[in-house]
């Protein structure tokens, strides 16, 4: 799928004093990703190009996972953003003379005595709408970001943090290596594998930090995406990453098993079927000469 780039430029403005928790001084990062597409599958671009991921944007859940792996990426690899600013008083910042195309929308984490402050990432289209055919889209955006609120004893306690490596449609390699980072630092390095069920738990990690992860080496037929989320265990919670490896092997059923022999295969490469015609030929031969036979006889 080939991406579109129009002459004309957009603006995004985030008004992050409007969300479900208001923020004001919060430090926003605005990166293109891709050229604007004309299905719900993104071609990465520009620094994100080459990453092994594939976009779906057909439904709300798969946004959110491209949002969150998009992410992921641009914090472990220091991907310098397309505009960057501070919000002023008033909670909104504007970035102007965008290019038109999908823009992951970034805010880093801001503490002060309430706590630690994250904002959910939000992937956007800046594009005429009705150039594209797409009501939703416009050269001229308002996003009203989600925020998360970590305080009180929450904020200053430990929690643990699972990671689970899931295959779908893929061959397993013997391992892979998981990266996690604190507050976009390498912290620890760990192995997965069929020994250890594909799984890792860090114990006791501070929740003062933002924490991400990246597989190390997505295997070479593979797209991944990274999810997390907070599940209770016991009378806590845990933060849960899950890495999942998809394949693209695509498995192709020719005929149902009846129980018969008949395979339902169409002919080999090399093997002789010129023959057939011939044999008809000279069956239907036999019987028209069969047919007269038995008619002089019965005159």
């Amino acid at each position: 799928m080939t991406g579109v780039h129009a002459a004309a430029k957009g603006r995004l403005t985030i008004d992050s004093k409007s969300a479900n928790i208001p923020v004001t001084d919060m430090y926003w990062q605005v990166f293109r990703v891709a050229d604007v597409p004309k299905g719900d599958t993104l071609e990465l671009t520009g620094a994100f190009a080459g990453l092994p991921v594939k976009p779906d944007l057909s439904t709300e859940d798969g946004a959110r996972t491209a949002a969150s792996t998009l992410e992921a990426y641009a914090v472990a690899y220091g991907i310098t953003p397309d505009f960057s600013a501070v919000a002023s008083s008033d909670g909104t910042v504007t970035a102007e003379n965008l290019e038109t195309g999908y823009y992951l929308v970034l805010g880093e984490p801001l503490k002060d005595e309430n706590g630690m402050y994250l904002s959910v990432p939000t992937l956007l289209c800046i594009a005429d709408g009705g150039q594209y055919d797409n009501p939703d889209w416009s050269l001229d955006r308002t996003i009203v970001p989600k925020i998360r609120l970590i305080s009180g004893a929450e904020y200053h306690s430990q929690t643990d943090r699972t990671v689970k490596k899931i295959w779908v449609n893929a061959d397993k390699t013997p391992e892979i290596r998981v990266q996690l980072y604190r507050d976009g630092t390498l912290y620890d390095t760990q192995t997965l594998n069929d020994a250890n069920n594909w799984e890792y738990a860090w114990s006791k990690l501070d929740n003062t930090s933002r924490w991400t992860l990246i597989e190390e080496q997505v295997p070479g037929d593979c797209t991944v995406s990274y999810t997390q989320q907070q599940v209770k265990s016991g009378k806590t919670y845990k933060e849960a990453f899950t890495i999942t490896n998809t394949g693209s092997t695509t498995v192709v059923t020719t005929s149902r098993n009846t129980g018969s022999n008949n395979t339902g295969k169409l002919p080999q490469t090399g093997q002789l079927w010129w023959p057939i015609p011939l044999l008809v030929l000279g069956g239907l031969g036999l019987l028209a000469l069969g047919w007269r036979i038995t008619r002089k006889k019965r005159s």
